[in-house]
């Protein structure tokens, strides 16, 4: 295959002859999360001589075909490729289109010393913070390890996985990157060897993310790659920038030390967030999180008990050849089924019910969605699985979010944010003499209808008689010597009379903002 060949930077849609000389810069499958041993398509990042990177696939029915013929970091003559709009998140190169191969794709093993193998595109920390986080392509980092975490074990995906945490630095700055799974073992096997040296790392295809208020870098399960104390020019210029940059790289690397306390699930259920029974949850106004305690007495049959949800666990939608997360604001190709299971509880006084999600109910049935849905014939028309009858009778505490605009996210059911159903902390929930939860709320309104007077910010206790007039509403002011209400608050109303202790009515509650308040002394 002779010459002349194209450069990537001059790739467009509508033309099909393009003919390459390039090296393969990183070669890696695309498997689904759960089953990593049988890919689905082939990705690449084709390099040129003036630097030029585009990202190219192999999809499935063509991968037998050129699978023994491509390896990382050979040069190849390439000709005929199908030109596509590079969308989605995850992106591995800034181009603006990205290469298919097709059936008249040709590849021809070459040679050329003249253009790098790998092609890396690398950024420094300031590039990574003015992400503020969210970025849809791929990075490619260069840093100076200077201290490492204990290995951990935390769930991700329904399954318990390993992450190791670095902290790097370059001239710009330090960032920490978190690595999961196998590469934990490939970063406690380099410093096994004792190097009293600290070593320069080029983390190849890295994720951009947001963890607690930081900006870090996560590995994309396959396509990341680490270079340990990379052979390359850039390295020996950044190595001797950094020494001259105050940080001293004769010496080990450090351990990054954990001084934040994590909350125990004891803590976490009995001391954190105010508890209360389901009737006093329908009549919240103060946004947070509470603390319920209940029997499931059904698993509910309406609707869908899974949804189809990308890394950030929100649901997607299918759409342009994957599925759009609002979440993310993108389409993103790498979905899993996830557990969303609406229950019945009864805390002995009231019913309600309560939406429970995938880390919840797996904890219960320690099977995964997936592995669930794979026995099953008919997901949608059929019964539900036997597993559900697990959580029948079972006796819980609910962690429970009140957003705040008073409604429930899920129609008439309680977003539940975590589940206990730890003997002894249920146990402990029960015992008055254990309560140590803080108080709550700042005004619980006994109203039956909601009137006008004049607007005021003032306590209610400081309205007089004589602003008192005519109403339908029975209130007693010494109800109400803990509150103020302001013009614009958002109150319920409920149709009937409440007594004089302020019971909360049994009937539903309609929303309304007050403008002004009438009241009648009692």
């Amino acid at each position: 295959m002779a010459g002349p060949f194209d450069m990537i930077s001059n790739i467009f849609p509508g033309r099909d002859t393009w003919r390459l000389k390039v090296p393969i810069g990183r070669l890696w499958n695309m498997t689904p999360i759960d089953d990593p041993v049988k890919p689905f398509s082939v990705q690449m990042i084709l390099v040129d001589a003036e630097g030029g990177r585009i990202q190219a696939g192999i999809k499935k029915h063509l991968m037998r075909k050129f699978a023994n013929l491509l390896v990382e970091g050979a040069v190849y003559k390439m000709a005929y490729f199908e030109v596509v709009r590079n969308l989605g998140s995850y992106r591995a190169t800034e181009h603006e289109f990205r290469l298919f191969f097709d059936s008249r794709t040709r590849v021809v093993p070459t040679e050329s010393e003249l253009i790098p193998r790998f092609g890396f595109s690398l950024k420094n920390t300031q590039d990574v913070v003015d992400t503020k986080g969210k970025s849809d392509y791929l990075m490619d980092f260069m840093g100076v390890l200077l201290a490492v975490s204990n290995e951990k074990r935390i769930m991700k995906e329904g399954k318990l996985t390993r992450v190791i945490v670095l902290e790097l630095a370059d001239e710009k700055g330090r960032i920490r990157c978190s690595l999961f799974g196998d590469f934990v073992d490939m970063v406690t096997n380099f410093l096994s060897e004792g190097k009293n040296e600290l070593p320069i790392i080029i983390i190849q295809l890295a994720r951009v993310s947001s963890y607690k208020g930081s900006i870090v870098l996560q590995n994309v399960m396959n396509a990341t790659k680490l270079f340990w104390n990379p052979q390359i020019p850039e390295a020996v210029d950044f190595k001797n920038g950094i020494s001259s940059n105050d940080i001293d790289i004769d010496v080990s690397v450090g351990l990054i030390e954990d001084n934040t306390r994590v909350m125990s699930l004891k803590e976490e259920f009995l001391d954190a967030y105010p508890r209360k029974t389901i009737s006093q949850l329908q009549y919240i106004l103060e946004e947070g999180m509470y603390i319920v305690s209940g029997t499931v007495e059904r698993v509910s049959e309406e609707g869908l008990w899974w949804y189809m949800g990308g890394k950030c666990q929100r649901s997607v939608i299918q759409d342009a050849g994957g599925f759009y997360c609002s979440w993310c604001e993108t389409i993103v190709y790498e979905v899993t089924p996830r557990y969303k299971l609406l229950l019945e509880v009864n805390d002995g006084q009231e019913k309600a019910n309560f939406m429970i999600f995938d880390t919840d109910v797996y904890s219960v049935l320690q099977i995964s969605c997936k592995d669930l849905m794979s026995g099953m014939k008919d997901l949608e028309l059929g019964p539900y699985p036997e597993e559900f009858k697990k959580f029948l009778g079972m006796e819980c505490l609910f962690k429970v979010q009140i957003k705040g605009n008073c409604q429930t996210t899920y129609g008439d059911a309680f977003t539940v944010k975590k589940l206990c159903y730890q003997e002894d902390i249920v146990q402990g929930f029960k015992d008055e003499n254990t309560i140590r939860t803080p108080e709550m709320l700042k005004f619980n309104p006994p109203f039956t209808k909601m009137q006008t007077v004049a607007s005021s910010s003032a306590p209610l206790s400081d309205v007089t008689a004589d602003q008192l007039g005519d109403s339908e509403c029975q209130v007693s002011l010494n109800e109400l010597q803990e509150s103020t209400i302001h013009s614009g608050d958002v109150l319920f109303a409920d149709k009937r009379k409440v007594d004089v202790e302020g019971s909360p009515p049994q009937v539903p509650r309609k929303r309304c903002r007050v403008k002004s308040i009438k009241l009648e002394r009692t």
